[in-house]
């Protein structure tokens, strides 16, 4: 288990997490948020395996719901960071 987490991450339904660890090798990890809160995959939500984060970002471009956001969680130092916002409510 990594360090503590300092701040948590806003996660609201919809949105979406890739964690990474690079304990071994570097791994990313995908999933949709499934409640407000969630900072991992603990839930019994369907995660993605995967080799790189350009993979990593752009399947879960294809998940995000609008006016959802994409954050990058470090899992080895607790860091997290905003990646991207999906599309608006309104299609900009």
């Amino acid at each position: 288990m990594g360090p503590p987490v300092l701040q948590r991450m806003p996660t609201h339904c919809g949105d979406v997490i890739i964690l990474i660890t690079t304990e071994s090798f570097p791994t990313y990890a995908m999933a949709t948020v499934s409640c407000d809160g969630q900072q991992d995959f603990g839930r019994g939500v369907n995660v993605m395996h995967l080799a790189g984060f350009t993979e990593a970002a752009k399947l879960a471009q294809s998940f995000v719901l609008p006016g959802s956001q994409i954050y990058l969680m470090n899992i080895d130092t607790g860091e997290w960071a905003l990646v991207s916002r999906g599309p608006s409510h309104t299609g900009e």
